[in-house]
């Protein structure tokens, strides 16, 4: 096989991998709202900086933790507050890899996650 066809075939899986990792996105989403999650966007937070909290950036939502900001593949705000309690919200970060996944990925997801739990906004 030639160069440029080796090269076409990586492109192809390259786009492949990247479509299953949309379409796991795309799952994620749709569970989350089924679950009574309400999906939060930029328009959500009306706060104009140094409080807000939400933004719209090139590769899609981010979210500020307290030490930085987080890009978030779905962002959901459960529909019932409970009473003397703040939102609920789930954070999901979607991940589509042929390897297992290590301890450095799972210690970076809890460190996103304690970041964004951190973050302490008050005006």
């Amino acid at each position: 096989m030639s160069d440029t066809g080796a090269s076409a075939q990586g492109h192809v899986t390259v786009r492949l991998e990247t479509l299953r990792g949309y379409l796991l996105e795309e799952v994620l989403t749709r569970l989350l709202r089924a679950s009574g999650y309400r999906l939060l966007a930029e328009k959500d937070d009306p706060a104009r900086p140094p409080w807000k909290v939400l933004e719209k950036r090139k590769h899609g939502l981010v979210v500020r933790g307290r030490g930085a900001w987080h890009q978030a593949d779905t962002l959901g705000e459960f529909q019932y507050v409970p009473p003397f309690s703040l939102p609920i919200r789930l954070f999901a970060e979607a991940k589509f890899t042929r390897i297992k996944v290590g301890l450095p990925t799972v210690r970076n997801g809890r460190g996103v996650v304690h970041d964004l739990n951190e973050n302490v906004v008050t005006t």
